[in-house]
């Protein structure tokens, strides 16, 4: 494609984007023809550039061609608004002194770029200037190089000289306050005082848009730390209370014991997983199947039957008495953060810790059918965790003491200042006595929990007849395996080989 073709067709799209652009009115309001088209362009560019800075037109082509453009341009948008006739007077009625006043900014000089001497005067009202006289070309030249000028120049045809009509190129009052002038220096007609003051508001508008803009950015960035904090404040909150009971104190109600759901009787479906003694053929052990359950909830907090389980450290009294405050600091803090883990593995509720005592239950304060199951299998964890936690005194793993009871009990927020989930009930002592005539590293379970977990794929033995505090004889059990799962299930490990199942039953099998 030729260069001219190239042109053309930029020509054309030049065109066609001026006139969706709606450039078209503005370009068609330069002037009526060719000459005062082009004069009047770098007036509409200089415009243009105090809101487009990086604005700039220039033309590289030769004289023909960019004649062909204008001409084609002047054609395009200037056709239909025809010029103002010119009408010349036989005698310009204005005095040198009155011209001078009216157009402070001029120069006329002939073919050897001399200024005439009659006009020694120029600018001679504007005191920025009364340095000295203004004859000889060199105070002329240096005040050219001082400032920048915008205007015209004309030939005049009498005299045989040029006359360039001007103004100084001032955009803003900063640029004004540094040539030392005043919006009064620059003559009346002229287009620069309406235009710096206008210029000024736009830039003062730019500078508040961006303000604005930099506020907006910090309120986002803020906005993002403070969900962050919000979301690290609730993940708190729900560790220390359930998530619907948490809910109602940030809404500002008032949650009394006993009463941790609404004030009716409200239809709860939720998920859980069910824990199947079968294997399938991918994977063995206890398989997690998603059941979607209805539940009664009753307004009161009742829970007509939940697993609640209770483990103590084995003679940490000996232990305390011979250790280091912060060593016992360290020991339970390693010890409940395994077992806190397990709570999320198993998905069972963390109620409370007092000293050494650890309390979980399951099926509270979301009921669930399998609450007996889980409670089992996060015991189990318990005491293979245990094991990875050193006695200060001997450095061997230290020893537990778990036990287990399932039965009703009710449930609610007790106090308004660290406020506390708690559970009522005699199911809390007796799972509590299950605990303390427990022996170590065994896991304790009352007759009630024993039959939750009958036919559930654990290993359970009798332990027999015993004296219960407060509760007579009971005959007890204790709780060996889980027969279908793994130890790394159980911890809710990654299986790192596939090695024997019955080896990793083996694992959890407790030692008589």
């Amino acid at each position: 494609m030729s260069e001219d073709a190239v042109l053309k067709l930029f020509g054309e799209y030049f065109f066609t984007f001026c006139k969706t652009s709606g450039y078209d009115r503005m370009l068609r309001s330069l002037g009526g023809n060719l000459t005062e088209f082009i004069e009047n362009l770098d007036a509409l560019h200089s415009y243009l550039a105090l809101s487009y800075q990086v604005l700039s037109f220039f033309c590289e082509c030769k004289l023909k061609r960019l004649h062909s453009l204008a001409i084609f341009l002047v054609l395009c948008f200037m056709e239909e608004i025809p010029s103002l006739p010119s009408f010349y007077p036989e005698r310009l009625w204005v005095e040198e002194r009155t011209f001078c006043n009216a157009f402070p900014f001029h120069i006329v000089f002939d073919e050897e770029v001399r200024h005439l001497p009659w006009l020694e005067r120029l600018m001679y009202s504007w005191e920025s200037f009364q340095a000295g006289n203004m004859e000889g070309n060199q105070n002329v030249l240096e005040l050219l190089h001082a400032f920048l000028f915008k205007g015209q120049m004309m030939w005049m045809e009498a005299i045989q000289c040029v006359m360039y009509l001007c103004s100084p190129k001032l955009r803003s009052l900063e640029e004004l306050e540094e040539q030392k002038m005043h919006i009064s220096d620059i003559a009346q007609h002229d287009a620069t005082r309406d235009l710096i003051p206008l210029n000024q508001q736009r830039l003062a508008e730019i500078e508040l848009s961006n303000q604005l803009e930099r506020k907006k950015e910090e309120l986002r960035i803020l906005s993002k730390n403070l969900e962050a904090e919000r979301k690290k404040t609730e993940t708190l909150l729900y560790a220390m209370l359930p998530k619907h009971v948490a809910n109602l104190l940030k809404e500002g109600k008032k949650v009394e014991a006993g009463t941790g759901f609404s004030s009716s009787l409200t239809l709860f479906r939720f998920n859980y997983l069910l824990i199947s003694p079968h294997t399938d053929s991918n994977n063995s052990g206890c398989i997690y199947k998603e059941i979607c359950i209805s539940y009664l909830i009753s307004p009161t907090g009742e829970f007509n039957s939940c697993t609640i389980l209770f483990s103590d450290i084995v003679t940490f009294t000996n232990i305390c008495s011979a250790c280091e405050p912060i060593q016992i600091v360290n020991m339970l803090n390693s010890m409940y953060s395994k077992f806190d883990r397990l709570t999320s593995v198993h998905n069972v509720y963390k109620v409370e810790t007092i000293g050494d005592a650890y309390m979980v239950v399951g099926g509270v304060p979301v009921p669930i059918a399998s609450h007996a199951k889980r409670v089992a299998n996060f015991a189990l964890g318990m005491r293979t965790a245990a094991r990875e936690v050193m006695n200060p005194i001997t450095g061997e793993p230290i020893q537990i003491r778990v036990g287990i009871h399932t039965g009703p009990v009710l449930a609610g927020v007790v106090g308004e200042k660290m406020p506390r989930y708690c559970l009522f009930g005699d199911t809390v002592n007796t799972a509590s006595r299950m605990e303390s005539h427990g022996l170590p590293n065994k896991i304790h379970l009352s007759p009630t929990a024993f039959r939750a977990l009958q036919n559930q794929g654990f290993e359970i033995v009798e332990r027999g007849e015993i004296e219960v505090k407060g509760k007579g004889k009971m005959t007890t059990y204790i709780l060996r395996q889980n027969l279908y799962a793994t130890e790394n299930e159980i911890m809710g490990r990654a299986e790192k080989q596939n090695s024997s199942h019955m080896d990793q039953r083996g694992e959890l099998r407790e030692t008589s």
